[in-house]
C-alpha cells in the first residue's frame, strides 16, 4: 500500500506596506507649530518607515515591501546620500519579487474633480519615472483611499498598461470585472489576506517637542510605537494567503524576521508582494476574458460613486486654483513643445524665475525641491508632477489642516508662475515690437480659443490679426501676472505664428448695480460683498464665515487647531 504524501504546508506571503498621505494632517515638506510643539512633515514619517522596511527586506528573505506611489519613493531616494546603491538594491529586490512600486502613478488622486488629462498624466509621469529608475513600470493598479471611482478609470488604467486594479476604496464595483463608460474592462479580484495593522499617528518627540534631537534621530517624532509580531493571525486551512504588516505612519515590528522564522514548521513563509499573485490571475486577465468577462462576474455599475466626500470642509479657492493650474500648464506644455520642435520660429529664451519665488515673503518657503533648486524654473514634467500632487485625494478635496492648505497655495503660486515663465521662454506670447504681439496657433481653430498674454497690456484693448478684429470674451489674470483671454474670430487663420496688432480701446463703463449686502435664500440669511459670500446664517446662528486670512475661500469647517482632526462639528 502506497504511503500517503504529506499535506503541503500553507504558503504565507509576507509584505510590509503603509498608506502614505502626501498631505492631510501634516504638510508634505514642512513642519508646523501648534501648542508649543513642532509637527513633522509627511516626508519625515515616510523616511522613518521606509528606512525600516528597506532594512528588514535586505536582512531577510522572509520580508517583502510595497510602496504606493512614485512621489513617495522618489523623494525617499532623493534624500538618501546612498541613493545609487539603494536604487540598485531595489532593482534586485524587485527582480526577486520582494519589492514593488504599486501602480497609482505619481500620487493616489481624487478621481472625480481633476480633469481626465491630469488623471492620465498622473499615471504616465509616475510610470515613466519608475521605468527609468527601476527598469520596469508597475503592473498592479492601485487607488487606495481615493474618494470615489469615476467610470473612465478602467480606460485610463488600461491605456497605461494596467489590467488588474488591486485596490479601490469605500465603494467598489460589486463584481470582479469592472467595465467603464467606453466599454473597457479591468479586473478587480484580490487574493486571500490577513493583516497586522494599526493607524497610529506619531506625535512630536517628547524630549525636543519636535524640534529634532538625538532621541528621535532627527525625525522630530515620537517613534516609540511599532507594530507587534508577537501574535500572528491563524492562517491554517488556506492554500496561499498574504500577511500584511500595514497601517498609516506606523513602523513595522523590529523583530519581524525572527518572529516569522518561528512559524516555519506551520507555514511555508516567503517574502513577497502582490506580483507574487500575478501569475495566478494571468488566466483571468487574458484579452479574451477582458473582452468578454465570465457570466455573472461583470459588475453592473460603471463607477464607484457616490461615496464619502472626505470630511466636513470645502476650500473653494483650492479647487479653483487647481483647475486654473491645469489650464495654464496645458498651454505652457503646448508652447514649450512647439519651441522645441521649431527653434527657427521659436528661438529658445531662458525663462525668468517665477514671480512667486522673487517676491516670496518670510512665511513662504520656495516650493521647488531638490534637485531643481539650482534652476530658475522647474522643467515641465516637474510641473506636471506638482499638478498631480494638487489632485491628491486629501489635497483637492480640502480635508487637510491649515498649514497644509498654505503649502498647497504656495505650490500653485509656483505652478502658475513657472508655467507663465515657460510660455514666455518658449515665445508663446512675446512682444515683437511696438504694439504687436507674436502668437502661435498650434492647429486650425473652429471656435473660441484661450490665448495667454505675458506682456503688460492696457486694461482695455482690441486685438486684430490679418485684418480681422478678434473679440475678447473672457479675461482672467492670476495673482502672479499670467493673463488668459478667450478670443473669438480666430477661424480661418493659418496654424503657425502670426502677429497680432494691439489697439487701445476706451474702457467699457459699467453702471454699478444696487448693493445687496444680505440675500434671503430659503431659510438662510446670506451676507455678500464684491468678493462673494461673507457669511451664511440660519435662524440667527452663523453656520459659515469667510476667514480673514483666506479672503476668497469659503470654509464649511472651522479648524480649531487640532493637528490630527477637527473636533468641532460645525454645521
Amino acid at each position: 500500500m502506497a504511503a500517503k504524501s504529506p499535506r503541503r504546508k500553507p504558503t504565507i506571503i509576507v509584505t510590509m506596506r503603509n498608506h502614505f498621505d502626501n498631505t492631510w494632517r501634516r504638510c508634505w515638506d514642512r513642519p508646523f507649530e501648534y501648542g508649543g510643539r513642532s509637527f513633522s512633515s509627511y516626508i519625515k514619517v515616510e523616511k522613518a518607515v521606509l528606512d525600516e522596511q528597506y532594512r528588514l527586506a535586505l536582512s531577510s528573505p522572509l520580508c517583502g515591501f510595497e510602496v504606493e506611489s512614485s512621489r513617495v519613493l522618489r523623494r525617499w531616494l532623493m534624500d538618501r546620500p546612498d541613493r545609487d546603491e539603494v536604487t540598485a538594491n531595489l532593482r534586485k529586490l524587485l527582480a526577486d519579487g520582494r519589492f514593488l512600486l504599486l501602480g497609482s502613478g505619481e500620487v493616489i488622486p481624487d478621481a472625480n474633480m481633476p480633469l481626465g488629462e491630469t488623471l492620465a498624466r498622473n499615471l504616465a509621469e509616475g510610470f515613466w519615472w519608475a521605468r527609468e529608475t527601476l527598469g520596469e513600470q508597475p503592473l498592479v493598479g492601485w487607488h487606495c483611499d481615493g474618494f470615489g471611482s469615476n467610470a473612465q478609470l478602467p480606460q485610463i488604467f488600461r491605456q497605461a498598461g494596467i489590467l488588474w486594479i488591486a485596490s479601490l476604496s469605500y465603494k467598489r464595483p460589486s463584481k470582479e470585472y469592472w467595465r467603464g463608460l467606453d466599454g473597457t474592462v479591468a479586473y478587480l479580484g484580490r487574493p486571500a489576506e490577513d493583516r497586522v495593522n494599526n493607524y497610529h499617528k506619531y506625535p512630536p518627540c517628547p524630549v525636543c517637542k519636535g524640534l529634532l534631537c538625538t532621541q528621535c534621530k532627527g525625525s522630530g517624532l515620537d517613534l516609540s510605537r511599532r507594530l507587534s509580531a508577537e501574535r500572528l493571525p491563524d492562517m491554517s486551512g488556506v492554500d496561499t494567503a498574504y500577511l500584511y504588516f500595514t497601517g498609516e505612519e506606523i513602523l513595522p515590528p523590529p523583530d519581524l524576521p525572527d518572529a516569522l522564522g518561528k512559524h516555519g514548521r506551520l507555514y511555508d513563509v516567503q517574502g513577497g508582494t502582490l506580483m507574487s499573485h500575478y501569475a495566478r490571475i494571468a488566466p483571468l486577465i487574458t484579452p479574451q476574458k477582458l473582452r468578454k468577462p465570465p457570466l455573472g462576474k461583470l459588475s453592473p455599475e460603471p463607477d464607484g460613486n457616490p461615496t464619502s466626500s472626505g470630511c466636513l470642509v470645502s476650500r473653494i479657492e483650492l479647487k479653483r486654483r487647481h483647475r486654473f493650474g491645469e489650464l495654464v500648464l496645458f498651454a505652457a506644455e503646448a508652447f514649450a513643445a512647439a519651441a522645441a520642435l521649431d527653434r527657427d520660429v521659436f528661438p529658445y529664451i531662458p525663462p525668468d524665475p517665477p514671480a512667486a519665488q522673487k517676491t516670496a515673503g518670510p512665511r513662504v518657503k520656495q516650493w521647488v525641491w531638490a534637485p531643481y533648486q539650482q534652476t530658475s524654473v522647474p522643467p515641465v514634467n516637474m510641473l506636471w508632477r506638482d499638478l498631480a500632487f494638487g489632485a491628491f485625494h486629501d489635497a483637492i478635496t480640502a480635508t487637510h489642516v491649515d498649514p497644509a492648505y498654505r503649502e498647497l497655495m504656495d505650490m500653485y503660486d509656483c505652478l502658475e508662475d513657472s508655467s507663465a515663465a515657460w510660455l514666455r521662454g518658449a515665445a508663446g506670447a512675446v512682444r515683437a515690437g511696438g504694439e504687436t504681439l507674436r502668437l502661435m496657433l498650434p492647429g486650425s481653430v473652429s471656435g473660441p480659443a484661450d490665448v495667454w498674454l505675458l506682456d503688460r497690456l492696457p486694461e482695455s484693448f482690441e486685438l486684430k490679426a490679418e485684418g480681422k478684429t478678434l473679440r475678447v470674451t473672457d479675461d482672467e489674470t492670476t495673482p502672479e501676472g499670467a493673463r488668459r483671454v478667450t478670443v473669438e474670430g480666430l477661424e480661418g487663420l493659418s496654424p503657425g505664428v502670426f502677429d497680432v496688432a494691439v489697439k487701445k480701446s476706451a474702457p467699457v463703463q459699467v453702471k454699478p448695480g444696487k448693493a445687496r449686502p444680505r440675500v434671503k435664500c430659503g431659510g438662510f440669511d446670506v451676507r455678500v460683498d464684491s468678493e462673494g459670500i461673507v457669511s451664511v446664517a440660519r435662524r440667527g446662528l452663523e453656520v459659515l464665515k469667510r476667514r480673514r486670512d483666506y479672503p476668497v475661500g469659503m470654509f464649511v469647517e472651522i479648524d480649531s487647531g487640532d493637528p490630527w482632526a477637527t473636533r468641532d462639528l460645525h454645521r
